[in-house]
């Protein structure tokens, strides 16, 4: 059903843009998915290698349950603001926000659920408590992420 529905989108889209525009409209499409992925993909890891530096690490210690709630609570965190980036191609990321109120609904869950599951979370969540210190560095590591989006955004403005 889904790859019929596909086709008749497919053959509608040409109908009424013709095979040029729609070409076209899905290089552009798909280059800026790829770019955008790419480019997300890299804020990731540079964040997550900055776990790594021996100043940070030295925050959270030897203890590999402290440092995998660490990067469980990094990546949560990187999520919910990461989709703050993806909602919109503009660099203006709270326009519009008070349109969309179940968005901000589903941020604030993310980041209350990461925030109870790490503290009370323990054997089910295989997840220890984080230390206020501990906190800090995670929210603000995982708040790179729009900073960076952002850099992208202003770059791929300037370049095209």
């Amino acid at each position: 059903n889904t790859a019929r529905q596909k086709i008749f989108d497919d053959f509608l889209a040409y109908d009424l843009m013709g095979w040029e525009n729609y070409e076209s409209t899905k290089r552009q499409i798909i280059a800026d998915w790829t770019d955008g992925t790419r480019d997300g993909l890299a804020a990731f890891i540079l964040i997550f290698a900055l776990l790594f530096l021996p100043s940070v690490r030295q925050i959270f210690g030897d203890n590999e349950t402290v440092n995998l709630t660490v990067r469980f609570a990094l990546l949560m965190l990187m999520a919910a603001f990461n989709g703050f980036n993806v909602r919109t191609d503009n660099i203006h990321l709270l326009r519009g926000l008070s349109r969309n109120p179940m968005f901000l609904f589903v941020a604030f869950i993310i980041i209350i659920g990461t925030l109870f599951t790490v503290s009370f979370g323990g054997d089910l969540f295989s997840v220890t408590p984080l230390s206020y210190e501990q906190w800090i560095i995670v929210f603000v590591l995982a708040i790179l992420v729009i900073p960076m989006d952002l850099l992208r955004k202003l770059f791929m403005k300037i370049t095209r």
